[in-house]
């Protein structure tokens, strides 16, 4: 068994090459796409049993190469890539989408019956992204499996590089760190789930394992739900178990009054145990702070 893991460099590649790390896995990342003719480089593809995208369109991404470059990566270029994937005898096709295609104000995320708010350009792109390896699923009667993971944290291959440091599970202990203090855009009433990587790498691992797999489309509930302001306070209290020092969170005024939390459950197709420890990666990642080796 051969899989190919597009994606093996990033946080939710490494953990899901972590978790597989008993099979075969050929890894691919920036290298296998050309940003200036926005496409990939098929000649970097090789014949495969399963194919893992975990390198969807990022915000980043975006804002970066606009927006009409995203959705093209999103759509075509990622049929291109499939067709000559499938064309080569791949018969299960796997994509890391995102949580965020649902609405904030969702209090239950049921894949079958919460209706996805698609309504920025990041959305669209996994949306469409979705969508394609469904319809090519069905062409050419082969297997998929779609995950929808929340705020995920782990850390990637090269654990000293960080692609996405402006996600709450890494922006917020940065500014802790640095600046003694976390400052909320907002109330911090909404609502997270926080998943460790290698716990999107272990429902991959039992969705292989299954002789009698169905195409799927799974939320991942992580083992953290909680809302924004709780998961800063999280991180002030292990930052002050570490560095013994006072910090502060402050919310902006005109939101102090709308601090009624809200609830969130996340439904999951396939589910297994979770390893994802945030407290500790917490305590990991601010003592690699300290040792300056985040970049």
């Amino acid at each position: 068994m051969k899989i190919l893991l597009l994606g093996s460099n990033g946080v939710i590649g490494n953990g899901i090459y972590l978790s597989l790390k008993n099979k075969k896995i050929i890894r691919l990342n920036s290298e296998g796409y050309n940003h200036k003719l926005n496409k990939y480089k098929l000649s970097k593809f090789k014949k495969c049993d399963y194919f893992i995208h975990a390198a969807g369109v990022t915000e980043e991404e975006i804002k970066k190469y606009g927006s009409n470059h995203a959705i093209k990566r999103a759509t075509k270029s990622t049929v291109e890539l499939l067709q000559f994937i499938v064309n080569l005898g791949c018969k299960n096709i796997i994509y890391i989408s995102t949580l965020r295609l649902y609405s904030e104000k969702s209090i239950t995320l049921s894949e079958k019956k919460t209706r996805l708010h698609v309504n920025d350009n990041y959305k669209l792109c996994h949306f469409k992204t979705e969508n394609i390896f469904k319809d090519i699923s069905k062409k050419k009667k082969i297997n998929y499996l779609i995950l929808r993971p929340g705020a995920v944290y782990g850390f990637p291959f090269k654990k000293k590089k960080f692609n996405r440091l402006k996600l709450i599970p890494y922006s917020f202990p940065i500014e802790l760190y640095f600046k003694n203090k976390i400052t909320l855009k907002s109330s911090g009433v909404q609502m997270r789930n926080f998943c460790q990587n290698q716990d999107i790498g272990k429902r991959i691992l039992y969705w292989i394992n299954d002789k009698k797999k169905n195409n799927t489309i799974s939320n991942v509930s992580g083992d953290l739900t909680t809302s924004v302001l709780d998961f800063a306070f999280l991180c002030q209290k292990v930052f002050q178990s570490i560095f013994k020092k006072k910090c502060q969170i402050i919310i902006p005024k005109k939101n102090k009054k709308n601090l009624i939390k809200k609830k969130l459950n996340v439904n999951e197709v396939i589910k297994t145990k979770n390893n994802g420890n945030i407290k500790k990666f917490l305590k990991d990642f601010f003592l690699l702070l300290k040792k300056n080796k985040v970049k």
